[in-house]
């Protein structure tokens, strides 16, 4: 059907519903195994997992091994994510 001047046009606007690496990076940076949660759930459950059982084997030091493996994940499903 040809548009004429009394037709409204249509507009479509595309939401974007992806997640944004940098977000993704400041909450694993802030939050950790728990900021992961925005990427990727299953890891978030698995690192917030991992970092209890060896924060409580190791003592505080977990958390200068655990908290950089949260934040590389993080990125790295975001942008899988994105991808896809």
């Amino acid at each position: 059907m040809p548009q004429d001047s009394t037709t409204p046009a249509r507009v479509t606007i595309k939401a974007r519903h992806g997640k944004s690496p940098a977000i993704a990076f400041v909450l694993t940076l802030l939050l950790g195994p728990v900021g992961l949660f925005y990427s990727s759930v299953v890891g978030g459950i698995f690192m917030l997992t991992i970092t209890l059982i060896v924060a409580l084997a190791a003592g505080g030091s977990a958390f200068l091994v655990t908290w950089p493996i949260c934040i590389v994940w993080g990125v790295i499903a975001t942008i899988a994510h994105a991808r896809t």
